[in-house]
C-alpha cells in the first residue's frame, strides 16, 4: 500500500509584530510576503479574507481602502491605474502619470501620500478623457495541500486516465504550432521536462535592445513583469518593458514556494512526454510561453492586476492562441468586479481570437467564483479524480463552464516532480485541451472552442450544474469530434 504524506499549507504569524516569512530552499534564502499580526474578524471584515494579514507584495507597500459596502480590501499604495484618452489630461497630470507599456491608454498615476485613494479616484474620473480610475488590486493563486506518494510518477497520473488521454494520444498528441501562455510566477527554465517546450523568441536575444521591435526589450524567455522595469531603453522618448536578465525563469521569484506554482501549471499543460522520464502531460506538442506576473509566496501567491493585464497583452503580442490563468480573487463586494483594467485586457484577448482559461478558485464558495474566471472564455472547476463531483474547495456558480480532475503529478521547481491539487492545476489541463481544438481547427473562435469542450465532456449526473458546468473534459471524444468539426 502506498504511504501518503499529506502536507497542509500553514501560515506562520508572530503576535504583536510585523514579520516577513523566510523560506530556505536548496541552500538559498528568499523573502516571501510580509505579514502583520492579524486583526480579529470583529475588528475588520475584508472582501477577501486572504488579504487581512498581507502588508506588502513583491516588495511594494499596500494600503487599506474601504469599499462602498463597508468592507475593506488592500491595494497597491499611492497608485491608481487610469485609462486616459485625452492627451491634454495627460499633460495636466504631468509627472504623476506614467504610461503603462503594452496596455493602450493606461497610465500609472501617483497619488500623494496620505490622500484617500477613493477620493483621488473620484477626482480623476471627472477629468476629460478619463475612462476609469481604479486601484491596483491584488489577485491570488492558492496552493492546496500536497500529496507526496512513494511510487512512480506515471503510476500516480490517474487524472490522465480520467480524461481518456491515453486513448486520445493514439489519435493525436497536439500541435507545435499552438502556444499556451502561462501567466503565473514564471517557469523553471532548465527543467528536463520543460526545457524543450518553451516558445523562445530568438529574434530578441538578451542584449538590452528591443531587436524585434515588439515593444518588449530582451523578451527572449518570456517576460518578467515583477522584476522587469519600465524605462526608455532605446533612447527614443518611448518607455517600454525591459525584461529581467533571466526572463520569466521561476528561479527569479524567490524559491518562496518549494514547488513553484508557475512551473507546476506549465507541466500540467504541456510537459515533454513519452520521453522515458518524469511525467506525461495533456498536450505533448504545444509550446509554452512563460510569463511572470507575481511572486510565489509559500501559500497564497500574489499578483498585482496591472501585471496580469500586462501579461495578457504580451501574450497577444507574442501570438499565443490560449492563455492559462490559474489566478484570481473574490471581489463581489466591490462596485466594479472584475475591474475595468481586467475587462479591457480580456476584451483585447477576445478581439484577437485568443482563448482565455481561468480558475474558479479554491475558497469553497457556492455562489461566487474568481473575478478573472467570470469574464474568461472558459471558467474551470476542480473535479475529484475518479468522480464527476467537484472538489470540496472548488468555487461554484452559474459561470462555471467545465472541470478537470485533480490531483495531478507535475513538474516541480528545481527539476523534480510533485503531485498538486486545486483549480490552479485543473485550469492548465483545460487550456491544453483548448490547444488541441485549435491545433486541429485553427479558425475557430473562442466561443466555438468552448462549445467543442462542453459538447464532448463527460456530463455530471443530472446534466450541467453550477459545480462543474458541462462536466469533465474528455480528450479522446474531443479529438474524435474535432477531426470533423468546423
Amino acid at each position: 500500500m502506498n504511504n501518503l504524506i499529506l502536507m497542509s499549507q500553514k501560515r506562520i504569524i508572530l503576535a504583536a509584530i510585523a514579520i516577513t516569512t523566510i523560506v530556505v530552499i536548496a541552500g538559498g534564502i528568499y523573502l516571501a510576503i510580509s505579514y502583520k499580526n492579524p486583526q480579529s474578524p470583529a475588528e475588520t471584515v475584508y472582501s477577501d479574507p486572504d488579504l487581512q494579514d498581507i502588508t506588502s507584495v513583491n516588495g511594494k507597500r499596500l494600503q487599506e481602502i474601504t469599499l462602498p459596502n463597508g468592507k475593506k480590501t488592500k491595494v497597491r499604495a499611492e497608485v491608481l491605474m487610469v485609462r486616459i484618452t485625452d492627451p491634454n489630461t495627460v499633460k495636466t497630470l504631468g509627472g504623476r502619470a506614467t504610461p503603462f507599456p503594452g496596455i493602450p491608454q493606461v497610465y500609472e498615476v501617483k497619488v500623494p501620500v496620505g490622500k484617500d485613494l477613493m477620493q483621488a479616484k473620484a477626482e480623476l474620473e471627472k477629468m476629460p478623457g478619463v475612462a476609469y480610475a481604479e486601484p491596483d488590486y491584488i489577485n491570488f493563486a492558492q496552493a492546496l495541500p500536497r500529496i507526496i506518494p512513494n511510487d512512480t510518477h506515471i503510476a500516480n497520473q490517474a487524472s490522465l486516465n480520467d480524461i481518456s488521454a491515453p486513448e486520445a494520444w493514439a489519435l493525436n498528441t497536439g500541435s507545435s504550432g499552438t502556444t499556451i501562455a502561462i501567466i503565473d510566477s514564471g517557469a523553471w527554465g532548465t527543467h528536463p521536462d520543460l526545457v524543450n517546450k518553451y516558445s523562445i523568441n530568438a529574434a530578441d536575444p538578451v542584449d538590452g535592445v528591443d531587436n524585434d521591435g515588439n515593444g518588449y526589450v530582451d523578451d527572449n524567455f518570456g517576460m518578467d513583469f515583477v522584476r522587469g522595469t519600465i524605462r526608455d531603453a532605446n533612447g527614443d522618448g518611448t518607455v517600454e518593458w525591459v525584461n529581467d536578465a533571466n526572463g520569466a525563469d521561476d528561479d527569479n521569484h524567490g524559491g518562496l514556494n518549494g514547488d513553484g506554482h508557475g512551473t507546476a501549471v506549465a507541466g500540467a499543460a504541456a510537459a515533454q512526454s513519452n520521453n522515458g522520464a518524469g511525467v506525461a502531460s495533456v498536450n505533448w506538442n504545444a509550446r509554452i510561453l512563460p510569463i511572470a506576473v507575481g511572486s510565489d509566496g509559500g501559500g497564497d501567491i500574489t499578483y498585482f492586476e496591472s501585471h496580469v493585464a500586462a501579461g495578457i497583452y504580451y501574450s497577444i503580442a507574442r501570438g499565443a492562441q490560449v492563455i492559462s490563468l490559474s489566478i484570481g480573487r473574490l471581489c463581489a463586494a466591490e462596485t466594479t468586479c472584475p475591474s475595468e483594467l481586467m475587462r479591457q485586457s480580456m476584451q483585447a484577448a477576445q478581439a484577437s481570437n485568443v482563448v482565455t482559461v481561468a480558475a474558479t478558485g479554491n475558497n469553497s464558495t457556492s455562489n461566487e467564483i474568481h473575478n478573472i474566471a467570470r469574464i474568461a472564455t472558459i471558467a474551470v472547476a476542480a473535479i475529484d479524480t475518479g468522480t464527476l463531483t467537484k472538489a470540496s474547495y472548488s468555487n461554484s456558480g452559474p459561470e462555471v463552464d467545465i472541470g478537470a480532475p485533480v490531483p495531478v503529478v507535475t513538474t516541480q521547481k528545481g527539476g523534480g516532480y510533485v503531485p498538486m491539487a486545486g483549480t490552479s492545476l485543473a485550469t492548465p489541463q483545460v487550456a491544453a485541451a483548448a490547444a488541441y481544438v485549435l491545433g486541429l481547427n485553427p479558425g475557430l473562435s473562442p466561443a466555438q472552442v468552448l462549445n467543442v469542450l462542453q459538447a464532448t465532456a463527460n456530463a455530471p449526473p443530472g446534466g450541467r450544474n453550477n459545480d462543474v458546468g458541462a462536466g469533465r473534459i474528455n480528450l479522446y471524444k474531443l479529438i474524435r469530434f474535432c477531426q470533423t468539426c468546423i
